[in-house]
């Protein structure tokens, strides 16, 4: 979180995590991919629930709204052109984790909190 005000940086409310990011979205995908039956264990494997990240997740506006929003499931095919699934709440699901860090067992802070602490420290 770098906070901006009248064009310059407020560097004492620079916030900064390396906990949770891009990195544990991905692992989280691959976990809710294998609690459905697909097991991605290689490099290329991997490289699946990346592209589902990069391509496919979204931040909710209401979390509890649009988590039962049958809108939000959108139907993926693998690389391989024959294996289907249904992405449903987990395009929400995994980018989540950013405001609740919680929802993977982490005791780090979300964004949310991050970006309240900025905020207070000027």
């Amino acid at each position: 979180v770098v906070p901006v005000v009248e064009g310059m940086t407020v560097w004492h409310g620079v916030k900064k995590t390396n906990q949770i990011g891009g990195k544990q979205i991905t692992e989280y995908i691959l976990k809710m991919l294998g609690q459905r039956g697909f097991n991605l264990y290689t490099y290329k494997e991997k490289e699946i629930a990346t592209t589902i990240k990069e391509t496919a997740c979204k931040i909710a506006l209401d979390y509890d709204r649009d988590i039962n929003d049958e809108s939000c499931y959108i139907n993926y095919t693998f690389p391989d052109d024959v294996t289907n699934t249904t992405l449903d709440p987990l395009l929400i699901y995994a980018p989540e984790i950013l405001f609740k860090p919680h929802l993977i067992g982490s005791p780090h802070e979300g964004l949310i909190s991050m970006i309240q602490e900025s905020l207070f420290s000027f």
